[in-house]
């Protein structure tokens, strides 16, 4: 018997992202560098997080 091989690109990382109870799965590009700034919008955009709410990463 053959057994199928999974091909896993090493370019994408996934990420698991919980606020209260929003739990969110996503991906994002290794190979483009993001700062923290950005990937702390992209969560604050992705669990719609207001203005005045600080949270911790």
């Amino acid at each position: 018997m053959s057994k199928s091989k999974h091909q896993v690109d090493n370019s994408i990382v996934a990420v698991k992202s919980m606020f209260d109870a929003d739990f969110i799965r996503f991906s994002i590009n290794r190979n483009e560098p993001m700062s923290y700034e950005d990937f702390s919008k992209l969560l604050t955009e992705r669990h719609e997080i207001g203005p005045d709410l600080n949270f911790l990463i």
